[in-house]
């Protein structure tokens, strides 16, 4: 059995006082969909829109909030901001670091599994719940367990630099948002 993390992120909509953050995912799961998604964008009606385009995506690849999103601003005008810029030559060595966290524990892959199985049957009202909250932690913990146990400088720095990264693409999201509300 093959495991794949999906990487998880924030989809921020703001309307002129009302900021909605929704968790999304990069590619296509069960009902967490393109048209799942555009359904709730049509509801907010967000004036902007904060989301994750990597640069390390190339421009013919479509993540599943590229194509929700397009197709919103086919219909509605809103301005979008994008933060999210994993450079292209650390993404062989995030795969590196949760490949290994797969193949080491089977614990981090039941609860990767366990977040996956729920978002493919509950969409994105799962992904924005405590019950994937909690399990998201668990796994995020599992995995810092596993890199530790390692005793593997190598996965350890990758794994601070992810979380640094994580940091900083978050930070970027609030002080883009309180530029936005000044």
């Amino acid at each position: 059995m093959e495991f794949r993390t999906v990487e998880y992120s924030p989809t921020v909509m703001v309307n002129v006082r009302r900021i909605t953050v929704v968790c999304t995912m990069h590619r296509e799961m069960g009902l967490c969909n393109d048209r799942e998604l555009l359904r709730i964008l049509e509801m907010i009606g967000p004036d902007v829109i904060f989301q994750g385009i990597r640069a390390s995506d190339s421009p013919s690849l479509k993540t599943l909030e590229m194509h929700a999103v397009g197709e919103f601003l086919k219909v509605r005008p809103a301005r979008q901001v994008d933060e999210y810029a994993i450079p292209e030559d650390f993404r062989a060595e995030l795969d590196a670091l949760f490949d290994y966290a797969e193949f080491s524990s089977p614990e981090y892959c039941e609860a990767v599994s366990e977040i996956d199985r729920n978002a493919f049957h509950g969409g994105f009202q799962y992904l924005n719940s405590p019950d994937f909250a909690f399990l998201r932690k668990r796994a995020d913990d599992l995995l810092e367990n596993t890199v530790a146990m390692s005793g593997s400088q190598e996965l350890l720095e990758i794994l601070l630099a992810w979380n640094s990264f994580l940091r900083r693409r978050d930070d970027a999201m609030v002080r883009n948002i309180y530029a936005l509300s000044q």
